[in-house]
């Protein structure tokens, strides 16, 4: 059974809607300091937070540190920063390999303890669940699929998507708009109470779905997070391809990217302007929607991402007062394409400050 399909995510409930509870909790620490908050790294720690915990049955717990400052955000975000800069080729290779070799030298040591584990008898400690990797070891799958070296990178894929893409760049972005927009933010709360009285407690994330305010305000995130900006490519190798008048000849590589399609006019009016309005009046829009890729390469974590957000929207809107602190549309607006979006590159985050 996939790990990701809806029963599979909706188990791990409980789980997302304790860590939204961390989350709130620890913004909830810095009101009334006067000290901004970087949220773009609070979101990244809920991310890995999550995602580790469903991987490995054992959470890095970032979010026990209220500062925020041990997010793996940073880790992604420097090493892509380097790679791509103006600085000399050696020192980027160097500085951005660097980051990225600690990250994927502590998750191979955490997947090499799984292994251990597996191999000596001993179940998960978390035994109301199975997680992604006992599950792995145990399966079919050839030996050769199951080694060290492979469910390494499996692992690093695993942390990447969950925190670099969908959970913590767009609920950031969410939080950029909802807040420079003071209207959109008193609609949604507004909504908000009328499933959710008690601050305290989450309603379940099949009554959040139901919300079409919250529902566009999610799906206006996604669309101008993008997910991926760079170009996806695909090849038919054996065929031809016809689009129009157009025939594209066996092998050849074709691509595409979402922030075309996402600021389509055509599809989109206005489309740098975040109106959740426009998916409360046309719910099929989704159809357009590329944030996690169509078809067969559909994002595999995309109900869990949508369960984040779900989650982790309500929770912090309901709970949380922020204003934005020196963060203006430069901070989230696509500049570059580092395979995903990335804003300006003096940019200093989405910074807050809790009231």
């Amino acid at each position: 059974m996939s790990f990701f399909s809806t029963a599979s995510v909706r188990r791990l409930e409980p789980l997302v809607r304790h860590t939204v509870d961390k989350l709130t909790d620890a913004l909830q620490t810095h009101k009334n300091s006067g000290e901004p908050v970087v949220v773009s790294s609070a979101y990244s720690g809920f991310a890995i937070d999550v995602i580790t915990d469903y991987a490995f049955a054992q959470s890095y717990n970032l979010l026990d540190d209220q500062t925020f400052q041990k997010s793996m955000h940073s880790a992604f975000s420097k090493a892509r920063s380097e790679l791509t800069s103006a600085r000399p080729l050696a020192v980027r290779i160097n500085q951005g390999i660097v980051a990225l070799r600690e990250l994927q030298l502590e998750l191979r040591r955490q997947v090499g303890k799984i292994i251990a584990q597996h191999e000596s008898g001993i179940k998960p400690k978390v035994e109301s669940r199975t997680t992604i990797f006992h599950a792995l070891l145990e399966s079919s799958m050839p030996n050769e699929e199951k080694a060290l070296n492979r469910l390494g990178i499996d692992g690093f894929s695993l942390i990447r998507a969950g925190t670099e893409t969908m959970g913590s760049k767009a609920l950031s972005l969410i939080t950029f708009h909802l807040l420079s927009k003071p209207h959109l933010l008193q609609k949604l709360r507004q909504e908000l109470e009328t499933v959710f009285p008690d601050p305290t407690v989450i309603p379940s994330c099949s009554e959040l779905e139901k919300l079409p305010y919250l529902t566009g305000v999610i799906q206006e995130g996604l669309r101008l997070q993008y997910g991926v900006a760079t170009r996806l490519q695909r090849v038919a190798p054996n065929e031809a391809l016809r689009y129009k008048d157009w025939v594209i000849p066996p092998g050849t590589s074709t691509g595409m990217t979402a922030v075309l399609v996402h600021n389509n006019p055509e599809i989109f009016p206005d489309p740098r302007t975040f109106n959740p309005d426009r998916w409360v009046e046309n719910p099929r829009l989704d159809k357009y929607l590329l944030s996690f890729s169509k078809g067969s390469r559909i994002c595999v974590g995309i109900t869990l991402a949508y369960e984040e957000l779900y989650l982790a929207t309500s929770g912090i809107f309901r709970r949380v007062d922020m204003e934005l602190y020196e963060t203006d549309h430069r901070d989230v607006e696509i500049k570059y394409d580092n395979y995903t979006p990335k804003a300006r590159l003096d940019s200093k985050g989405i910074r807050v400050l809790v009231k």
